[in-house]
């Protein structure tokens, strides 16, 4: 741009007889990298906005997925608690310690999904350690979960 620019004017300095037509020359090259730039860095932005309405979309589902799995132990400890009262004030202490086992399980359940949690919020600073699970032991827990 810089090249047109100093070329016109040596132009003018020599040939002022096409002057109007040479800066209207100039005018109309500058002007359509203008445009060309604006055109450019609008896209770009668009672009951006594509993929941030992406990412808040994405943000949403999992805060959603994530509150509804950590409501489940929370209720699971709290009707535990709430039959540990009830035993203890029958007077059934064996029981109360067993509910009260249990509990202390399903807090450790929340322990972990939080930690999962956290962990998820590093994938894309960290490197992906993929392992295999064994389906029995998630069986296992579904299992001990609806009990």
């Amino acid at each position: 741009m810089k090249d047109v620019l100093f070329l016109a004017w040596r132009y003018l300095a020599h040939n002022r007889v096409k002057t109007v037509v040479l800066v209207g020359s100039v005018a109309m090259i500058a002007t359509a990298a203008i445009a060309q730039r604006v055109n450019r860095v609008s896209e770009d932005l668009r672009t951006a906005e594509h993929q941030l309405a992406a990412a808040n979309d994405e943000l949403s589902r999992f805060a959603s997925v994530a509150a509804h799995d950590l409501r489940a132990p929370l209720r699971k400890a709290s009707a535990f608690m709430e039959r540990v009262r009830f035993t203890i004030e029958r007077d059934e202490k064996e029981r109360a310690l067993e509910y009260l086992e249990r509990a202390e399980q399903t807090t450790e359940r929340l322990y972990h999904l939080l930690e999962d949690i956290l962990a998820l919020g590093q994938v894309d600073r960290a490197k992906r350690n993929i392992a295999s699970i064994s389906l029995e032991a998630v069986l296992a827990q579904v299992k001990d979960d609806l009990a």
